[in-house]
């Protein structure tokens, strides 16, 4: 009986070693199963890309200029240094207003009286020229003459006016045109005046009972002479004249 009991205790072990056998192997079968069917899924997934960025999701950058930054763009302003440089003392504001280009804002003026035989008076005038960007200059002028001057963060630029010496050049050509214009005037005056003279010269002379149209062509003694229009000259005793006539020749200084 014991050895029939053992043989079935071997063979329930072995049943029970072979379940656990078929049961693992199957377990297995279903976890590589299910691995190989998730990769073949995976596998048959397109793969994921990366979304492009649009235009209006990039980060906005400042615009860049195009063109290269020049000196005209820093120095751009009313006043520069360049200009600041060519002020000298004595020169007037009408000097440094051409220089500069534009005229000055008055920021202060002090008028101090003068005493006969002590001083005279004088007149002190400040003016300030300010650039968008802060920078500025001032000058001072006592008598209407450049007595001093400062400048605050100005910068090179071009020479909008004249230098002196270009400005002296100027002022001697115009007063050279202008001494010429009017010397050019003066003759024009004298020949009108000549014509007008000439033509007042040609009227009807009475001697008498007897006219003619004339010129006068002078006074000679007594004897006045008269050119008619054809060219030729009479000679009229002055005292055969009218009234009217010597008159005429007397107001005009014409009786020699």
């Amino acid at each position: 009986m014991s050895v029939v009991k053992g043989v079935r205790s071997a063979f329930g072990c072995l049943a029970a070693l072979c379940l656990l056998f078929v049961l693992g192997f199957g377990g297995c079968v279903l976890m590589t199963g299910g691995c190989m069917a998730v990769l073949s899924e995976s596998a048959s997934r397109p793969p994921a890309t990366r979304p492009t960025p649009s235009p209006s999701d990039s980060p906005a950058t400042p615009s860049s200029r195009t063109s290269p930054v020049t000196l005209d763009d820093i120095t751009q302003g009313v006043v520069n240094k360049s200009e600041y440089d060519l002020l000298e003392n004595g020169m007037s504001y009408e000097e440094v207003s051409r220089i500069i280009g534009s005229p000055g804002e008055e920021m202060a003026r002090n008028h101090i009286e003068g005493v006969p035989g002590v001083m005279k008076s004088v007149e002190t005038v400040m003016y300030s020229w300010q650039n968008s960007d802060g920078s500025n200059m001032n000058a001072t002028f006592q008598g209407n003459k450049l007595v001093t001057k400062a400048q605050f963060g100005l910068r090179p630029g071009k020479v909008s006016g004249e230098t002196s010496r270009q400005a002296e050049a100027r002022e001697a050509a115009e007063r050279a045109a202008a001494e010429r214009r009017a010397e050019e005037a003066r003759r024009a005056m004298e020949q009108a005046k000549r014509e007008a003279e000439e033509k007042a010269k040609w009227r009807t002379w009475t001697s008498g009972k007897h006219t003619v149209y004339a010129k006068f062509a002078g006074q000679i003694g007594d004897t006045v002479k008269l050119e008619k229009e054809d060219g030729t000259v009479i000679d009229v005793p002055a005292e055969r004249l009218s009234s009217a006539d010597k008159l005429w020749i007397a107001e005009r200084g014409w009786t020699k």
